[in-house]
């Protein structure tokens, strides 16, 4: 029997260990569901295009409102965000 599973400095620490990591996640799913609302909205714009220049249009325009976003510096693609952004596409 592994006696180290139940001693008290074993268990206190798996619990600050488990309660950091819990914190993290409604921040993570936060920005995630803000992704995937965005994302939402220009694949709509996008699939409403009724020609291949109202398409390119509207696919110009959402990639410069997302470009002023993220003030346009080489850091555009986060390593921290596992989404690409829509000038990597």
């Amino acid at each position: 029997m592994n006696t180290k599973l139940v001693q008290k400095d074993y268990i206190k620490e798996w619990l600050r260990i488990s309660q950091a990591q819990t914190e993290e996640i409604p921040q993570r799913m936060n920005e995630e569901s803000l992704f995937l609302s965005e994302k939402q909205k220009v694949m709509v714009a996008l699939a409403s295009a009724s020609s291949k220049e109202e398409f390119e249009r509207t696919l110009q325009i959402k990639t410069s409102i997302h470009g002023s976003n993220e003030d346009n510096s080489e850091a555009e693609s986060s390593p921290s965000s596992p989404y690409p952004h829509l000038d990597d596409l």
